[in-house]
């Protein structure tokens, strides 16, 4: 008998029965136990499962995200590179002021895109002067002034649209002559002559013009402060110039103490307008470019001799070809009796010995009665500012044209170019001289301060119709550079205007001066930097930022 099994012979009855029951609720236990393990393991199992399907979604959303990562630095990267191709391919610039975004005006776009032929802008100065104002290259040459920094980033800008909307007939080169002394004699022969630093040529084919910076702005000649931008008037009209296949001159008439002031204003609108000017001396017997488009008398505080007068007529005479034509400045003082009467005979203006005095102070500049503003009526010599009060004229003498208006019959004519409104009087230049304070008088009539006459023709031999036209203006200062620049009137559109009829020259655009109180910001520099650091810098990454919020806070109640 095995000594290890249990003895239950001894045992008493109650003993028994317990051992009975306790292997009784043994065996039950044992008997359930199976199928609580069932339940547990089942249970242990759906959240198995519960937590395999968590895991999964967890991970599709991660991929998603990291998805949406990827392609937001992929679109960031690409808009970058586009932009910056953009920029290089169509360049821009923006302005802050209230005028809105910085462009070439719609006249310099369509100089650009009338390019034909290659032209090349040689600017004999380091590219980094221009591109980026704060280095030591631009102090260098603008010394920090800002109208000077100014001037050189619009200039650098507008080269760069000239570019681009001429599809790259215009190119652009900058030369260093401290860095290329060898390349600066391979342009010396286009010059003429020694190029020299801050030179600017525009080279077409054997054409060529050369400027200088300073022709880019004008200043005050009192303060010396730069007042207005010529940039664009500058770069169209040597554009224009350097493709033309006409030469464009117009002769200026000297030898009788005319006034070099105006003749230096005539100069500064006229020759960066496209047009090549001369001087003739009428007391000499140099020849006048048979190329003239127009004859200019600036102002003579001389009268002219007979032979002077001779020399005129014969030269509008034009063997009697006629067709040419005759702008007059009357100087405000001077007595030119000779000259006057030629004028009055010959083509119906009349320079009188009366000033221009206004006696509205709405219409008056500066508070002197001499200083006003006229009007500019809309005529075939006018097109641009034309209104009331849009011209300001100086110091001006009456011209009373004596030609009737223009009919349909009309062979000659007279136009009114100028005029004042009926509150403008008239003092004679004597009492003015011998007063200080003249007595102004009444006029019956409108008073003219610029006037043209039209002579039509026929010239049998040639089968043709011929045109003469002769403009006088009152107010030679008119067109000084203080005036011509003023924003708020339109003495230069004036003159740019009369000239393109007298000249014919339809295919010139005018373009005026820009002045330097418009706060024009170039995207080279500051609008760089609002770009560079608000938007990619600030607002882009601000966004990433909200959306991984709004991402996070959403997957945190998933």
């Amino acid at each position: 008998m095995n000594n290890n099994t249990p003895n239950t012979d001894n045992k008493q009855p109650e003993e028994l029965n317990e051992v009975v029951d306790t292997a009784v609720e043994t065996t039950e236990v044992a008997a359930a136990e199976p199928e609580t393990t069932k339940k547990e393991k089942f249970s242990l199992f759906k959240k198995q499962g519960m937590r395999s399907a968590d895991v999964k979604r967890r991970l599709r959303h991660g991929r998603t995200a990291t998805l949406i990562t990827v392609g937001v630095v992929v679109l960031t990267l690409m808009f970058n590179l586009v932009f910056y191709v953009l920029g290089e391919r169509f360049p821009f610039t923006v302005d802050l002021s209230s005028d809105g975004a910085f462009s070439l005006s719609e006249e310099s776009i369509e100089v650009a895109k009338k390019v034909k032929s290659p032209i090349e802008i040689a600017v004999f100065m380091p590219e980094e002067a221009f591109s980026n104002p704060q280095s030591s290259a631009a102090q260098s040459y603008t010394g920090g002034y800002e109208p000077l920094t100014k001037i050189f980033t619009e200039f650098y800008n507008a080269l760069k649209l000239y570019s681009s909307y001429s599809d790259n007939r215009v190119s652009v080169k900058f030369i260093d002559m401290n860095l290329n002394p060898t390349v600066v004699n391979q342009y010396a022969a286009y010059k003429g002559e020694t190029v020299e630093e801050m030179d600017i040529l525009f080279i077409n084919g054997d054409r060529c013009e050369t400027i200088k910076m300073d022709d880019l702005f004008s200043f005050d000649s009192y303060t010396y402060e730069i007042t207005t931008s010529d940039v664009e008037k500058v770069l169209a009209s040597q554009i224009q110039t350097v493709q033309s296949q006409t030469e464009r001159v117009l002769t200026i008439f000297t030898g009788h103490s005319e006034d070099g002031s105006v003749v230096n204003n005539l100069t500064s609108i006229y020759d960066l307008n496209g047009y090549e000017i001369e001087q003739v001396d009428l007391t000499r017997s140099a020849e006048i470019n048979k190329n003239t488009l127009c004859a200019i008398i600036p102002a003579p505080s001389t009268d002219y001799s007979d032979e002077s007068i001779k020399r005129l007529r014969e030269w509008l005479h034009n063997d009697g070809k006629e067709g040419r034509n005759l702008l007059v400045l009357a100087h405000p003082t001077a007595d030119c009796p000779n000259l006057y009467e030629f004028l009055s005979v010959e083509y119906g203006l009349e320079v009188t010995d009366n000033i221009v005095s206004e006696t509205d102070m709405n219409r008056v500049y500066s508070y002197n009665p001499y200083f006003h503003f006229a009007d500019i009526p809309a005529t075939e010599f006018t097109k641009n500012g034309v209104g009331d009060g849009k011209a300001l004229f100086v110091n001006t003498r009456q011209i009373i044209p004596h030609w009737e208006e223009k009919t349909d019959t009309s062979t000659q004519y007279s136009v009114n170019l100028v005029t004042f409104a009926d509150s403008a009087k008239l003092v004679s230049l004597k009492d003015a001289k011998d007063n200080t304070n003249p007595t102004a008088q009444e006029y019956d009539g409108t008073v003219v301060g610029m006037a043209a006459s039209v002579k039509h023709g026929f010239q049998n031999t040639l089968q043709t119709e011929t045109l003469t036209r002769v403009i006088v203006c009152g107010s030679a200062y008119s067109m000084d550079d203080s005036l011509t620049t003023m924003t708020t009137v339109e003495n230069e559109n004036l003159y740019l205007d009369v000239m393109t009829a007298l000249s014919g020259a339809d295919d010139l655009i005018n373009i005026s001066s820009k002045s330097m109180e418009e706060e024009t910001i170039s995207f080279a520099t500051t609008t760089q930097l609002w770009v560079g650091l608000v938007l990619f810098t600030i607002l882009l990454p601000l966004i990433l930022l909200l959306i991984g919020l709004f991402v996070f806070l959403k997957r945190r109640h998933l």
